[in-house]
């Protein structure tokens, strides 16, 4: 016992004076691994995007009218003298709500009959709606969703004097607004749309039609049109690309999708929708700075395959 504490202090003694004897070396400086940084960032919004995702598909979509007490607090009537003149979608009609509770708010309700109701074809849009609401100042809020024993949906919203930005260039604007103006607009619909991805919310139909200016402020704004947006999962985007084919492209109207949107032959797992939304959204800012479309929706290009191939060689 007594030689194994000797040749243990001989250790202790040895590498200290063995540390001594050796001249001390600077620190060197700590550095942080950007690479497990950047991956654990990854990680983390991956699975705060797949939580969000989550609460949207749990979120309720229209509950039942019958013997519910908020409904009631709703007055309208479903007159001509009541209709709204604004633009409906799937030909639902439109009446101006007043609240019990906050009778100053200017508030519609959107009827929609079963059958236009079933033309919608996405199941989460009256869910992102609800799951939206009035949560953001620079998206449409939505204020309740019912359904009554006949099928018919009633959807209410806030309602502001409001045309959207096709008819306010083509009608007011036709060589394009100031660049200032539209710098303002940008902003707003990159806050918007930044909300809307942090929410896991595709939106997926992104157009001039979608974006809501104020009658009696122009530099006031607001986003709608959420009838084909999705719930965004990066890890699922091979799932996400659409099956609709060059062939089959819509051209009796101006198209701000991306042209790697369309056809299956050239899509890869590189696409990205929230990629092709931003897209969507710099047509739309050439749209209203210039009063013209970025390129001739009614003549189909001849180099569209090559312009695909470019953009998705641009992504990778």
């Amino acid at each position: 016992m007594l030689e194994y504490i000797d040749k243990t202090q001989r250790k202790i003694v040895s590498n200290e004076s063995r540390r001594s004897s050796s001249p001390k070396s600077p620190k060197s400086p700590k550095t942080i691994d950007t690479t497990t940084t950047g991956s654990k960032a990854s990680q983390y919004r991956a699975t705060l995007l797949e939580r969000r995702g989550k609460s949207i598909a749990r979120t309720q979509g229209p509950i039942p009218a019958e013997n519910s007490s908020t409904f009631k607090l709703y007055e309208f009537e479903e007159t001509k003298a009541n209709s709204v003149p604004i633009r409906s979608d799937f030909g639902e009609k439109i009446y101006r709500v007043k609240h019990r509770d906050f009778p100053q708010i200017p508030m519609v309700v959107r009827i929609y009959e079963q059958d236009q109701a079933n033309r919608i074809y996405n199941h989460l849009y009256f869910k992102i709606l609800r799951f939206l609401g009035k949560k953001h100042p620079l998206i449409l809020q939505t204020w309740d969703i019912f359904v009554n024993s006949e099928k018919r949906i009633f959807l209410f919203q806030q309602h502001t004097h409001m045309i959207d930005l096709t008819q306010y260039i083509l009608g007011r604007q036709p060589d394009g607004e100031q660049e200032s103006v539209v710098c303002h607009w940008s902003r707003q619909i990159c806050r918007a749309l930044q909300y809307l991805i942090n929410s896991a919310i595709c939106h997926n139909n992104l157009t001039s039609s979608c974006i809501m200016i104020s009658l009696r402020d122009k530099m006031s704004i607001q986003l709608t049109g959420f009838y084909r947006s999705f719930i965004y999962q990066p890890n699922a985007r091979d799932n996400l690309r659409p099956r609709l084919s060059i062939r089959e492209r819509e051209s009796i109207r101006p198209d701000f999708k991306p042209p790697e949107v369309f056809g299956t032959e050239y899509q890869t797992g590189k696409y990205d929708p929230l990629i092709a939304d931003m897209w969507s959204f710099g047509a739309i800012i050439y749209f209203a700075l210039s009063g013209e479309y970025p390129h001739d929706y009614k003549i189909r290009s001849k180099n569209l395959g090559k312009e695909i191939k470019c953009n998705l060689r641009y992504l990778s």
